[in-house]
């Protein structure tokens, strides 16, 4: 880090916050518009910058992030970067192919954020501190990548591994119980943070905490607790990334029914509350209800 400038933080400030603010899209930039940011030639000086911080991203195991920058008249990157990464991969792939391999690793990339500690890139930081990427997934995929996401479990059941284990399951087989009746009603599905979002054209957004159950008093009070803050948190904090979000409608699905008492508590704060029952669907009828108006008919 003592070869980077002032210019080489300028420019990784820009980069970074078009990654965080490009949602489903490639976060690209012209050589042109980083020269009007920075006042850096775009012929002589812009591509050696990025090339420094590309290495930097190498050398840290991120994606190389200089293939964001492009020609406008060619819609690719420079020379400069097909060198470099031709020195680093024995590919014979055409530019195309490369440009196309490596954008795509800086999307699926998902600690951005870890570029910014780096270089200590404090307003970066603060302005998405709260990000998490969301990605669109299928019903094969999602849960896949997750883990089992609720502190205190991993803290009860830590010392018994073939019970976390089961637990775990138990989560990802409702997981996808409910993706597969969204997907049978052509609902687009997204995860991360967050269980299932669920989108389809012209209908409320559907978001899904989904919730195991030991049948104890006290673990319904934890998953209860748990899953209403969760939903408001990721309502204020990560739902605002994706551009075409609908109304949406909050809803806790458990893994059996819980007690009147949690149902009327969680309804209060527009949170809806289903259940598996059997190879089906329930809820209690307020809910029931409410997501039938909302377009999803159970």
């Amino acid at each position: 880090m003592d070869m980077f400038k002032k210019y080489h933080y300028e420019t990784a400030k820009i980069l970074l916050d078009l990654i965080f603010s490009s949602y489903n899209c490639p976060p690209l930039i012209t050589y042109k518009q980083i020269e009007e940011q920075t006042g850096r030639n775009c012929h002589t000086e812009v591509p050696h910058d990025i090339g420094d911080l590309s290495i930097f991203c190498l050398d840290n195991n991120m994606p190389m992030i200089s293939v964001m920058v492009i020609n406008a008249n060619s819609g690719i990157p420079g020379a400069g970067f097909y060198k470099l990464w031709r020195s680093l991969y024995d590919e014979n792939l055409s530019d195309k192919e490369i440009f196309k391999i490596e954008i795509d690793r800086v999307m699926k990339y998902d600690n951005w954020l870890k570029l910014a500690d780096l270089l200590n890139l404090d307003l970066i930081r603060k302005k998405y501190s709260t990000y998490i990427k969301i990605k669109e997934t299928t019903y094969d995929n999602i849960g896949n990548e997750r883990n089992f996401d609720n502190t205190l479990d991993n803290l009860i059941y830590s010392k018994n591994q073939e019970i976390l284990n089961h637990r775990i399951n138990r989560h990802q087989t409702l997981v996808k119980f409910i993706a597969g009746i969204l997907l049978d009603k052509n609902y687009k599905l997204f995860e991360n943070p967050m269980d299932c979002l669920a989108m389809k054209k012209d209908s409320p957004s559907l978001l899904f905490e989904i919730k195991t159950l030991d049948k104890t008093t006290s673990d319904e009070l934890r998953q209860v607790r748990a899953g209403l803050s969760q939903l408001m948190y990721y309502e204020h904090f990560n739902i605002k990334q994706v551009p075409d979000i609908t109304e949406l409608k909050k809803i806790l699905l458990f893994e059996f029914a819980i007690t009147n008492d949690h149902i009327k508590f969680l309804e209060k704060y527009d949170c809806f509350v289903l259940w598996r029952e059997n190879n089906g669907l329930k809820g209690s009828q307020f809910s029931l209800d409410m997501l039938y108006k909302a377009g999803l008919k159970i």
